[in-house]
């Protein structure tokens, strides 16, 4: 036995636990109890469930059971006493807390930066996408370099995001939420709908 105070979170963790993240896991220990394991080396250093120690912690859950193993058998934590409601709703809180946390592209990078190896973990285009970030951002404080600070109210004060898709299915189910049509030769869109121009009602008025 040991409790989390002993542990040392991993400086270098790629993934960033966010207050959302946080509380879904933290409503799971409430309402189901702890049940998921984590990973920590000899040193005391979390390797996996970083998110889980922190949000116990919020919590006030000190104590950690650890049971050594030198990665030929699988560890199950066996919880009892659980409802059937229970059951689903671990299960569930497991799945969608880690769809709630996030990559640290800023520590993606260094790890690309140290020759790391990233086989079977993403797909050439999948870090490229994580890395945009980072690699726009350093872009931009390039390009501001050196020059005068200046202050301009915008013209059009209009917010634009990019979204990328990564089925059709996922464009269409995109395109019905915003009650649009969406084509492959479809560049931008307006929120709420703005509607076209009918050039048909426009007249030029012939002034000779």
């Amino acid at each position: 036995m040991t409790t989390i105070a002993d542990l040392t979170h991993d400086p270098k963790n790629a993934r960033k636990h966010g207050k959302r993240n946080l509380d879904t896991i933290a409503k799971s220990l409430e309402e189901c109890g702890a049940a998921r394991s984590i990973v920590i080396d000899e040193n005391g250093v979390i390797l996996a469930g970083n998110g889980l120690v922190e949000a116990a912690g919020q919590l006030g859950i000190e104590n950690v059971q650890i049971v050594q193993a030198d990665g030929n058998t699988i560890i199950a934590v066996q919880r009892t006493g659980l409802t059937a409601k229970q059951k689903k709703r671990l299960a569930l809180f497991d799945n969608r807390s880690a769809e709630l946390a996030e990559w640290d592209a800023g520590a993606l990078a260094e790890l690309v930066a140290e020759d790391f190896d990233f086989d079977a973990l993403f797909l050439p285009y999948e870090l490229d996408s994580l890395l945009e970030s980072v690699k726009a951002g350093n872009d931009i404080d390039d390009l501001v370099q050196g020059l005068p600070a200046f202050a301009q109210e915008d013209a059009m004060p209009l917010s634009s995001l990019i979204v990328h898709f990564y089925s059709q299915s996922d464009r269409d189910e995109f395109a019905k939420l915003l009650k649009q049509t969406i084509t492959d030769k479809t560049k931008s869109l307006n929120f709420p709908y703005i509607p076209p121009m009918d050039l048909k009602k426009c007249s030029v008025q012939d002034e000779s």
